[in-house]
């Protein structure tokens, strides 16, 4: 069974400054290869706590704090997926990382998949936990509690920077992305799509996906929702890990 602890201290945290904005990395462990953790939306990298300890029992792992999230300033341009994709390029870049293994949960997944797009020969592997390529994937009465949300955050932004972020990260989740699915053709890495039984993603738009990317396989976890990272990380772990060492 993975080792499973909510308790780890980063071997070194850092900040850069792109787009405007101060963006807050952590990384774990020492091993020889790269696992980039690409966080929610609304959250921080912390949501992986309790399957770090099984992850850097042989890999370095890199987590930031999304633009607008955690510890990460929002910055002085516009936010969308294909930023967010430019940042962890950017993150990449400086630390000197080459072909890492992308794990991202939800908009991390979406920022995962684009990273993979639109850096051609970047990425080793790809694992897209509760991805969406479009609003739509999503099911309808999440989006319509999402709108509330918004409409809430817009009313009171003038008033408040905290509510002004919500907004803008609220809005980015029913605007975007807009991934076609034929483009999945391009991405020529190792793919691995999870869901939950109930997620908020739709089960036929997780078949999409998984039938779009031309090298995937797709597992489906039983009574688990979205935000399988926190419900489930044993089980996440029990597939992502032999996904990352059969494509070491």
């Amino acid at each position: 069974m993975p080792r499973l602890n909510k308790d780890m201290t980063p071997s070194e945290r850092g900040r850069l400054f792109v787009g405007g904005a101060l963006l807050e990395y952590n990384i774990y462990g020492h091993g020889d290869e790269t696992v980039l953790l690409l966080h929610g939306n609304g959250e921080d990298h912390e949501i992986f706590n309790a399957m770090l300890p099984a992850l850097t029992e042989k890999y370095r792992v890199i987590a930031p704090d999304s633009r607008g999230q955690g510890h990460s300033d929002l910055g002085d341009v516009t936010l969308d997926y294909d930023r967010m994709a430019d940042d962890a390029a950017f993150l990449l870049a400086r630390l000197g990382v080459d072909e890492p293994h992308v794990v991202g949960f939800s908009d991390g997944a979406i920022t995962g998949l684009l990273l993979a797009l639109l850096y051609r020969g970047l990425v080793k592997s790809l694992t897209l936990i509760g991805c969406n390529l479009f609003p739509a994937g999503i099911t309808f009465p999440v989006r319509l509690t999402m709108l509330g949300e918004y409409l809430r955050h817009l009313a009171l932004s003038p008033f408040s920077g905290e509510s002004e972020r919500k907004r803008i990260l609220t809005g980015m989740m029913l605007s975007e992305p807009h991934i076609s699915p034929k483009s999945l053709s391009s991405v020529a890495v190792p793919s691995l799509v999870i869901a939950g039984e109930h997620d908020v993603i739709k089960a036929r738009h997780t078949d999409l996906i998984a039938e779009s990317l031309p090298s995937t396989e797709k597992h489906i976890i039983p009574h688990a929702g979205h935000g399988l990272p926190m419900e489930k990380p044993e089980e996440l772990l029990k597939l992502i890990l032999p996904f990352l060492e059969k494509n070491g």
